[in-house]
């Protein structure tokens, strides 16, 4: 089993190894768990994308959307496999290498991706 979705994680775990990396996923996903209860389960900021609206920025701030994004992308590979998912990432990436990243672009990508490797 591979934790390495995160460049930081990807690090890790090729400086660490592969127990680090799962310690610090596992520790991650705790300290994004309790900083939901302390917002609510249901309020904006326990989401992958915080409605700050009128109020101060920093009161939004938490490692939710970094962990909730880990979760995500790990999810993503577990379904493709390692060396998929290393190709759609890298292949996302030189596509988009000059612009700002939009979840909708990030979206395409990877249901363009798994309709080309369907059968893979």
């Amino acid at each position: 089993m591979r934790v390495s979705p995160s460049p930081q994680r990807k690090s890790s775990e090729l400086i660490d190894g592969l127990d680090f990396a799962k310690v610090s996923a596992f520790i991650g996903n705790q300290s994004a768990y309790g900083a939901m209860e302390g917002y609510g389960y249901w309020n904006s900021y326990s989401s992958l994308h915080p409605n700050i609206g009128k109020d101060l920025p920093d009161n939004s701030f938490s490692v939710i959307p970094y962990e909730k994004g880990f979760q995500f992308l790990y999810y993503i590979q577990s379904l493709l496999g390692d060396k998929l998912f290393g190709t759609m990432i890298d292949e996302y990436i030189y596509e988009n290498r000059f612009t700002s990243i939009k979840w909708q672009v990030f979206q395409a990508k990877v249901e363009s991706f798994i309709d080309a490797h369907e059968n893979a």
